[in-house]
Protein backbone atom coordinates (compact mmCIF):
# COMPACT_ATOMS: atom_id res chain seq x y z
CA UNK A 1 0.00 0.00 0.00
CA UNK A 2 1.57 3.62 -1.06
CA UNK A 3 -0.01 7.26 -0.32
CA UNK A 4 0.82 10.56 -0.04
CA UNK A 5 2.03 13.04 2.51
CA UNK A 6 2.28 16.27 1.87
CA UNK A 7 4.19 18.14 4.70
CA UNK A 8 7.94 18.05 6.24
CA UNK A 9 8.97 14.63 8.48
CA UNK A 10 11.28 14.30 11.11
CA UNK A 11 11.63 11.04 12.65
CA UNK A 12 14.59 8.51 13.40
CA UNK A 13 13.44 5.85 11.29
CA UNK A 14 11.30 6.21 7.82
CA UNK A 15 10.41 3.57 4.95
CA UNK A 16 8.87 5.41 1.56
CA UNK A 17 6.52 3.63 -0.53
CA UNK A 18 5.11 6.55 -1.45
CA UNK A 19 5.38 9.64 -2.21
CA UNK A 20 5.91 12.30 0.18
CA UNK A 21 5.83 16.06 -1.18
CA UNK A 22 8.36 17.93 1.46
CA UNK A 23 11.61 17.37 3.42
CA UNK A 24 12.87 14.57 5.39
CA UNK A 25 14.68 14.56 8.51
CA UNK A 26 15.58 11.09 9.55
CA UNK A 27 18.31 9.48 11.36
CA UNK A 28 17.52 6.17 8.96
CA UNK A 29 16.03 6.45 5.40
CA UNK A 30 14.69 3.39 2.79
CA UNK A 31 13.36 4.63 0.21
CA UNK A 32 11.29 1.64 -1.34
CA UNK A 33 11.61 0.81 -5.09
CA UNK A 34 8.21 2.54 -5.71
CA UNK A 35 9.17 5.59 -3.30
CA UNK A 36 9.30 8.82 -4.28
CA UNK A 37 10.78 12.31 -2.30
CA UNK A 38 10.32 15.79 -3.63
CA UNK A 39 12.12 17.55 -1.54
CA UNK A 40 15.02 17.85 0.69
CA UNK A 41 16.47 15.12 2.69
CA UNK A 42 18.85 14.90 5.72
CA UNK A 43 19.99 11.90 6.62
CA UNK A 44 22.77 9.89 8.75
CA UNK A 45 22.26 6.78 6.88
CA UNK A 46 20.12 6.30 3.18
CA UNK A 47 19.38 3.15 1.48
CA UNK A 48 17.83 3.46 -2.15
CA UNK A 49 16.20 0.71 -4.14
CA UNK A 50 16.48 0.62 -8.02
CA UNK A 51 13.71 2.61 -9.23
CA UNK A 52 13.19 4.42 -5.49
CA UNK A 53 13.98 7.96 -6.48
CA UNK A 54 14.48 11.61 -4.63
CA UNK A 55 13.83 15.40 -5.95
CA UNK A 56 16.28 17.58 -4.46
CA UNK A 57 18.91 18.09 -2.45
CA UNK A 58 20.78 15.54 -0.28
CA UNK A 59 22.92 16.24 3.18
CA UNK A 60 24.03 13.23 4.97
CA UNK A 61 26.00 14.16 7.91
CA UNK A 62 26.04 12.31 11.80
CA UNK A 63 24.80 13.61 14.77
CA UNK A 64 21.27 14.87 13.25
CA UNK A 65 19.65 14.53 16.52
CA UNK A 66 21.83 16.74 18.17
CA UNK A 67 21.47 19.67 15.74
CA UNK A 68 19.09 22.45 16.69
CA UNK A 69 15.21 22.14 16.04
CA UNK A 70 14.00 22.79 12.58
CA UNK A 71 10.32 23.51 11.18
CA UNK A 72 10.13 20.07 10.70
CA UNK A 73 7.16 17.83 12.39
CA UNK A 74 8.09 15.40 15.22
CA UNK A 75 7.11 12.00 15.20
CA UNK A 76 8.08 8.49 16.76
CA UNK A 77 9.81 5.94 14.49
CA UNK A 78 7.33 4.10 11.93
CA UNK A 79 7.26 3.32 8.64
CA UNK A 80 5.49 6.21 6.39
CA UNK A 81 4.18 3.65 4.27
CA UNK A 82 3.46 -0.03 5.21
CA UNK A 83 3.68 -2.09 2.40
CA UNK A 84 1.12 -4.54 1.79
CA UNK A 85 1.14 -8.06 2.60
CA UNK A 86 1.63 -10.16 -0.61
CA UNK A 87 -0.59 -13.27 -0.20
CA UNK A 88 1.16 -16.58 0.05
Amino acid sequence: MKGIVKGNIDTKTAIIFGTVNGNVRVKHLEINETGTINGDVKTENLVIEMGGRYNGKLDMKMGLEKQPETEYRKEPSFEIFKKAEKAS
